[in-house]
């Protein structure tokens, strides 16, 4: 099975990072100062501008790049209005506002000068395969990159064609394919060194390492990464200098090197914080913690990890992403009804011409009309399956949100209460297996499934605690069927946890003697079935019932009820009381996903 992968998408060659440019763009708001004359001059001077500062001040940029809309409005001048559409597209990106960025991108695809102009309308399918690489959309990013590639062949553009060949390979590697990718890698590597294009080297290098990582050529891996470390130094380039200095922390972490790991990491986040960038900063703070928790160096761990998820969480989540499908949808709906109405247009102005033109017209355009709204209807039923889909992912997100705090709550209630019974050398074992709980459970947060290997190892440990805490007073069993693959099998992160915590808070800890928890996983047709069987008091003679039903329930039950509605399958969770109050049995489905 292929893991996630922490680089979602590595370097983008959207636009040449600018360093050292302070000059250029000083020179430019001389001239912009200088000459008041609103002529096309002007207009290419306020898009240099903002393309100059896009990378450092994107606010600035923005409002550069207004003026030469309207400069360029204002003097009817065509090609400065798609110049301007693009750049204004770029600027959005970088302040990852997708949804206008990719309204301005149509409108420059859309310009006389991309049809004229086949570069300017290949950086266009760049930017825009960009975008959706961003949002993980990769089938719809190789479509542009590819347009992108054969426009840079056509028109003979050897650093277009590098651009070009880099981004597809990137995708390629997203997508598992990574013999292909660096294929194209090199290909982009040589491109570079045929054609003095050296500033695009250390992108290629980081990107060129990964893919090796992910085939387990960590020799070929560390090689370009240092390849990459020395161009990069000698450009200045600070972007990409930080990225390539943490992916080498990563490999030394990976051979137990922790001492130059940390080194490395410690200086990547120092460019990144004199780059500002959060993205780059979060990477290197999120291996930072591993290798501090791996000294066993618990303060750093848990500082460290604290400001890694903040970091995290001022980055643009998953939740935009609904949002811009619907955006995206519409923008396709009324791009059909444009050329529809278009077309009746056209039509109409030829039934001018003749009588019989006009009945033909009239047959044509109610053809035309029937077919647009078969489409439509279409289209439109597409869009609120597709919508209602995003919807309900987000959904699923805020309730595992919802849970992980529910989760921790419940285990600092344990962790107290274990303190507060036994001696300080207990409890820090009792904390060593906690924070591995904790980085566990983080980790899972932003997971929709997980192995149920590693599910179930979480689950293991989380009773471990708990055992201890209640001086071993029950004991557990996991039984898992052999037609189960436990390594490939996938499920939703602590489905199970509420109903074993409510077996041991609510069922045995009120028991007088031990108890037993006994988990089985089954294999039904295409559903997996959990149980949850315990040997506690019961929902009778548990005083207070209402409890067992907890929040950690009710939201798993939420969870199982939007899987469905996203998979159109049939899980349910049965509770039941066993007789004569000897327990409950827990019985939950969930549809069988395989990872391959």
């Amino acid at each position: 099975m292929r893991r996630h992968i922490f680089f979602a998408f590595f370097t983008f060659l959207i636009t040449a990072v600018l360093f050292g440019q302070q000059q250029k763009v000083d020179s430019l708001k001389q001239l912009i100062l200088q000459s008041k004359q609103p002529d096309s001059t002007r207009v290419s001077n306020l898009l240099n501008l903002s393309y100059a500062i896009n990378n450092v001040n994107s606010d600035s940029a923005l409002v550069y790049v207004e003026k030469a809309m309207e400069l360029s409005r204002q003097l009817n001048w065509s090609k400065g209005i798609a110049l301007s559409n693009r750049q204004k597209g770029l600027v959005f990106y970088h302040k990852s506002d997708y949804f206008n960025a990719l309204a301005c991108w149509q409108k420059a695809l859309d310009s006389d000068l991309s049809k004229n102009n086949k570069l300017f309308e290949a950086s266009v399918y760049s930017n825009i395969g960009n975008l959706y690489a961003d949002l993980a959309e990769y089938d719809k990013a190789l479509e542009s990159y590819e347009k992108f590639l054969d426009i840079s062949k056509l028109e003979k553009s050897p650093k277009d064609e590098l651009i070009a060949t880099f981004s597809v390979a990137t995708v390629y590697t997203e997508q598992g394919k990574y013999k292909y990718a660096i294929n194209k890698f090199l290909r982009a590597y040589d491109l570079a060194e045929a054609n003095n294009l050296d500033f695009y080297i250390p992108t290629i290098c980081n990107n060129l390492s990964k893919t090796y990582s992910y085939l387990s050529d960590n020799e070929k891996a560390i090689k370009y990464l240092n390849i990459g470390i020395e161009k990069a130094e000698n450009q200045n380039d600070i972007f990409t200098l930080a990225l390539l200095k943490r992916n080498l922390a990563e490999q030394y972490f990976n051979k137990d090197d922790l001492i130059e790991a940390e080194t490395l990491l410690q200086e990547s986040i120092s460019l990144s914080q004199s780059y500002k960038t959060l993205e780059r900063e979060a990477q290197s703070l999120r291996l930072l913690y591993q290798i501090y928790e791996k000294q066993d160096k618990f303060k750093e761990a848990l500082e460290t990890h604290k400001t890694y998820i903040s970091l995290r969480d001022s980055i643009i989540n998953e939740d935009t992403k609904a949002e811009f499908i619907e955006r995206n949808l519409t923008f396709e709906s009324q791009k059909l009804k444009t050329l529809a109405d278009e077309e009746i247009k056209r039509q109409k102005l030829i039934k001018n011409g003749s009588i019989l033109g006009g009945s033909l017209l009239v047959v044509s355009a109610i053809f035309g009309l029937i077919v647009y709204k078969r489409k439509r209807d279409a289209i439109s039923k597409k869009q609120k399956a597709e919508f209602s889909a995003a919807v309900a992912n987000t959904e699923l997100k805020a309730l595992r949100a919802q849970m992980n705090p529910h989760f921790i709550f419940n285990s600092l209630n344990s962790i107290n209460d274990y303190i507060s019974k036994n001696d300080a050398n207990s409890a820090s074992k009792y904390l060593t297996k906690f924070a591995k709980i904790m980085r566990q459970t983080l980790e899972n947060s932003n997971q929709k499934e997980i192995t149920l290997q590693d599910d179930l190892q979480l689950i293991e440990l989380y009773m471990q605690i708990e055992a201890m805490r209640l001086d071993n007073k029950f004991s557990y069993s996991i039984e898992v069927d052999e037609a189960i693959d436990v390594e490939n099998t996938l499920v939703p992160p602590l489905i199970l946890q509420p109903f074993i915590e409510n077996s041991i808070w609510h069922g045995i800890s009120k028991k007088e003697d031990k108890g037993h928890i006994k988990i089985q996983i089954k294999k039904d047709k295409d559903m997996i079935v959990c149980v949850v069987d315990d040997d506690g008091v019961g929902l009778k003679e548990n005083k207070g019932n209402s409890e067992r039903i907890s929040l950690g329930q009710s939201i798993t039950k939420d969870r199982i009820d939007i899987i469905n509605k996203i998979k159109k399958t049939k899980g349910t969770v049965v509770i039941k009381n066993k007789p004569e109050g000897k327990g409950v049995n827990v019985e939950v489905k969930l549809p069988l996903e395989i990872a391959f």
